[in-house]
């Protein structure tokens, strides 16, 4: 009985693994033409593929409209029994990933408030610090650059 080529397995193995043609056919006990045209079969055009990348933004953005268009088609029932069911998650899903592919935010990140936290963060590791000195510890200051590169042996080198 002739061998029959594993069409998913013979995708993965082109796609995740970058096995040949080659490789494959001898893996599968087929042709090396078998595994071509399986494959030719089932992946898209180069220019396809290199059409998709370059529209993907516009293609979110319809597949956005679509949605709310299906959306504004319900009855207020029907709407509300799909914000039940995730349907505007979905939504909001595809809404990110449009802004992502225009290089654009997907959160409001508040600038001031990180500032704030960074201060806190100051204050307490200077309240540490001092605590450390009272109780007569020693206390190495280390830069964060610094802080990076240093070993194991060079924070327990304590050489005073």
């Amino acid at each position: 009985m002739k061998p029959k080529l594993d069409r998913a397995t013979a995708l993965k193995l082109r796609t995740v693994n970058n096995l040949s043609l080659d490789q494959i056919a001898k893996l599968q006990g087929v042709t090396r033409q078998s595994v071509k045209s399986a494959l030719d079969q089932m992946t898209p055009p180069q220019e396809l593929i290199e059409s998709y990348q370059k529209n993907l933004s516009g293609i979110i953005k319809y597949a956005e409209i679509k949605q709310l268009g299906a959306y504004h088609a319900l009855t207020p029932a029907e709407q509300k029994d799909m914000i039940l069911r995730r349907g505007m998650v979905d939504f909001g899903i595809l809404y990110d990933k449009h802004r992502l592919e225009d290089g654009k935010s997907t959160e409001i990140v508040d600038v001031y408030l990180l500032q704030a936290s960074l201060k806190e963060l100051d204050t307490q590791e200077q309240r540490i610090v001092a605590e450390l000195k009272r109780r007569g510890s020693r206390v190495i200051d280390v830069e964060p650059e610094e802080a990076n590169s240093a070993t194991i042996d060079d924070v327990f080198n304590l050489e005073t």
